[in-house]
């Protein structure tokens, strides 16, 4: 029997960067890009670590921001660029721990393009002991977690 392999781009704020979530981010995405706004000066070693072996799926991209500015709206244009030039059965998720994307995570659901939210919480799975892709998982659960929301918006929990 062939398992299907899924795509799937994580689109992430800095803030949220560790190295627990790298690496369950690594186990479930196909690509990462973190944005890490130019007032960031120094980048943690073990994130580093983390990050190296992830290679060219794990992309940094510079967000030139003021005060008054938010990430989320350089996120969400970087997003809809990704959108219109990557295939829709490659699927988004964006990590936040706001619902501030959950317009753009229903209307990329709304245009075909599977999309979700993940949340980071340091609790056990919400979601009846699956993980993201629906699979029970052997893995310990009560660091980082995955966890479906239950809204109209696919949204998950690491």
């Amino acid at each position: 029997m062939t398992q299907t392999v899924i795509r799937r781009y994580v689109f992430m704020e800095y803030n949220l960067l560790s190295w627990e979530t790298i690496k369950k981010l690594e186990k479930i995405s196909s690509k990462i890009f973190v944005f890490v706004p130019t007032q960031v000066e120094n980048i943690p070693f073990d994130v580093i670590q983390a990050t190296q072996k992830m290679g060219k799926r794990l992309k940094w991209l510079c967000a030139d921001i003021s005060e008054s500015d938010f990430l989320s709206s350089h996120v969400a244009f970087i997003l809809g660029k990704w959108h219109e030039r990557s295939p829709v059965d490659i699927e988004f998720a964006i990590v936040s721990d706001t619902d501030v994307y959950d317009n753009f995570v229903v209307l990329l659901n709304n245009l075909g393009r599977k999309c979700l939210r993940i949340h980071i919480q340091n609790t056990e799975l919400k979601d009846g002991g699956k993980d993201w892709e629906g699979e029970n998982e052997d893995t310990d659960t009560t660091d980082s977690t995955l966890q479906m929301h239950p809204t109209a918006i696919k949204s998950s929990v690491i």
